[in-house]
């Protein structure tokens, strides 16, 4: 029946105990912005290959096989960004005069919770993966281990952001991949190559497990 409860505190107690309020809060929504836009990852990648028969590059390369532009380039069109996509110059580097400024854009479905034209989405470069190599698109066929069972799309650590437009690969090391994926957070979350996004604690995870779910055609089991 109280009505009304009053709290002493020092400013600094104070503050704590609004964060601890506060950011919980902020937490949640941030991961549901990141899961949304995986799932977004995961629905245009299906989208690309319904219409191409093949997985997108990993970089678009010029006829020398030089990086010009991420992958991420060639989903914007199902992410609902044909008119951004149409004004990028497909035979310049990400970073050209003209680009760098298309660049600039912010593009909902590849942020995070921060407003910013970098991304945390990134996909696995190792030995195995679907990335890996400069041999031509995977497609579904080759996806041994199965869709439901090959990460697609991780959202790296802030210290792996890039500009979307940029085709630097994100490689992780073969020998320790969680440290990469992880970074300094106690969870991460993916897409797989089947839509599904989902959420794992770094208790949930050894090297060996992420590694068979980072690898296509390893033919390891996955509990």
């Amino acid at each position: 029946d109280i009505a009304d409860v009053f709290v002493e505190s020092t400013p600094e107690v104070f503050v704590q105990i609004a964060q601890s309020i506060v950011e919980p809060a902020r937490r949640n929504a941030r991961q549901s912005v990141t899961m949304n836009s995986l799932k977004q990852l995961g629905l245009a990648i299906h989208n690309y290959y319904d219409v191409n028969k093949h997985l997108p590059p990993r970089c678009l390369t010029d006829r020398e096989g030089k990086p010009l532009l991420s992958w991420r380039v060639v989903l914007l069109p199902y992410l609902e960004q044909q008119a951004l996509y149409n004004k990028i110059h497909l035979d310049e580097p990400w970073d050209s005069d003209h680009n760098k400024r298309i660049g600039e854009t912010v593009i909902p479905a590849l942020q995070s919770g921060e407003l910013s034209s970098k991304t945390r989405f990134r996909v696995p470069v190792l030995p195995g993966s679907l990335w890996h190599g400069d041999g031509p698109p995977k497609q579904f066929k080759d996806v041994v281990d199965g869709t439901s069972r090959t990460v697609a799309v991780i959202h790296a650590p802030e210290s792996a952001a890039v500009e979307w437009s940029n085709p630097a690969p994100w490689v992780l090391s073969a020998d320790d991949p969680m440290s990469d994926v992880f970074g300094d957070r106690d969870r991460v979350t993916v897409v797989f190559l089947d839509g599904a996004a989902r959420t794992y604690s770094r208790d949930e995870l050894t090297n060996d497990k992420l590694k068979a779910m980072l690898t296509y055609a390893g033919r390891e089991a996955i509990d």
